[in-house]
């Protein structure tokens, strides 16, 4: 006859290490779908608790590396920019939301691992901006002008949503592009 009490201590160690393994994939899911999730940008909120004194210039951040994008309408350079790299969860989601002004020839580019379908917002945004979509081929799919949000609105409100098909995604000030560059054109930087 088994003996009852090492058949039940049998069990409940079954179920610890079952519900183990099923924890660790769940948790392999959700980080690795952590790296896919496309946040809606814009965001108000001081997530890593570093947004002090921040809502200058792009000049006034050190902590965020930046990239010389090369705007190129007709295979020629028309304009550089100074844009800061996002490409961190928080960085993506915090935008440029944390800033009261942009000036000309600044932006944000945000850096993704793929093409995909891309969503972003103007969160508590002090100024409007163009979204650029640019593919993974590094050429310009659609360019959104995105006003600031009306007195009331949180800029997250269907019709303050702008979405395209993007691996790379450039934030300059409202209008800059306008004479510069458009669909079809593209953009070159370190990383594309």
């Amino acid at each position: 006859m088994p003996d009852l009490q090492s058949n039940t201590t049998y069990k409940q160690l079954t179920v610890v290490i079952v519900v183990l393994v099923v924890v660790m994939i769940i948790s392999t899911v959700i980080l690795s779908d952590y790296n896919s999730i496309d946040p809606l940008i814009g965001g108000a909120d001081d997530i890593d608790g570093n947004s002090e004194n921040e809502n200058n210039s792009l000049g006034n951040r050190m902590d965020m590396e930046t990239a010389e994008v090369k705007l190129i309408s007709n295979g020629k350079v028309v304009d550089t920019v100074t844009a800061e790299k996002s490409t961190t969860i928080t960085e993506i989601y915090t935008g440029l939301s944390n800033k009261e002004t942009l000036k000309s020839g600044e932006g944000m580019i945000f850096i993704y691992d793929n093409t995909s379908d891309r969503t972003f917002v103007m969160r508590e945004m002090d100024f409007g901006l163009d979204i650029v979509f640019i593919g993974g081929d590094c050429s310009v799919n659609s360019i959104k002008h995105a006003e600031k949000p009306k007195p009331g609105e949180t800029g997250e409100e269907v019709f303050n949503q702008y979405n395209g098909t993007a691996r790379y995604v450039l934030e300059l000030p409202y209008n800059y592009t306008e004479n510069r560059i458009s669909e079809e054109d593209s953009i070159s930087f370190n990383d594309c």
